[in-house]
């Protein structure tokens, strides 16, 4: 199994010192969110859904191992995309809340 999260680009910051924004640009994800694929088509195979909570459950326990807890897990963050014409790749979206729990082994 392939645990998917969505990549981060480079992150940087406005140039206003006062009021400075910082940004993070994630990569752009063609596909449909878990939120509006239930809204639009209803309640899913039992076999369908246990695939993509397989890979759900796999970013999340990666994010875990580097010692950090997304937070905000809920449909609207899980998207769905195709990848080399294999469909239904979930993606792990929205860290921004995430908050460190220990040590972490990558850094």
């Amino acid at each position: 199994m392939k645990v998917e999260v969505a990549r981060a680009l480079p992150s940087g910051a406005t140039d206003d010192e006062r009021e400075g924004v910082f940004y993070c640009a994630m990569e752009y994800l063609d596909g449909i969110n878990l939120e509006d694929l239930v809204r639009t088509y209803g309640a899913q195979p039992a076999g369908r859904v246990l695939a993509i909570l397989d890979q759900v459950c796999g970013a999340l326990a990666e994010a875990h191992e580097r010692g950090l807890v997304h937070r905000d897990i809920k449909p609207v963050n899980i998207i769905l995309t195709e990848r080399g014409g294999e469909p239904d790749v979930a993606k792990v979206v929205d860290f921004g809340p995430v908050k460190p729990i220990g040590p972490t082994i990558h850094g």
